[in-house]
């Protein structure tokens, strides 16, 4: 390994590969919960927006849950400009239609909700 890789390079790195190919659902799982806990740790959640935007966007469904979740954990912990965006396009039946999407969704909005509070309450 490169010593001027930083943890975070690398990770992006093989989000952007196993992404081509998600196959191990186990693998995509710890993948993601690292990407999470960085964020939660103050990692730049600049890098994985691109990734989001598309992901979501893309055939590959099974990354779905696994994004919302991050960018659910983004949203809790940094600021990220989309968020007004995504949420209004979770305001139609059709992202709640897949049962697997439910909790992941949930998450997000759950984040969403208590930022706009916290922010609320920042201006008191």
């Amino acid at each position: 390994m490169h010593p001027s890789y930083k943890l975070d390079t690398l990770v992006w790195m093989i989000l952007e590969v196993a992404s081509r190919n998600p196959s191990n659902p186990s693998f995509l799982h710890g993948l993601f919960e690292s990407i999470a806990a960085m964020i939660r740790e103050g990692a730049k959640v600049d890098p994985f927006l691109p990734f989001a935007s598309a992901a979501l966007q893309g055939d590959e469904t099974v990354l779905h849950p696994y994004t919302w979740h991050v960018l659910a954990a983004a949203i809790e912990y940094s600021e990220i400009s989309m968020a007004r965006q995504l949420l209004q396009g979770l305001f139609t039946p059709q992202p709640w239609s897949s049962h697997d999407l439910v909790p992941a969704l949930a998450s997000f909005v759950e984040a969403c909700l208590l930022r706009l509070l916290d922010l609320q309450d920042s201006t008191r």
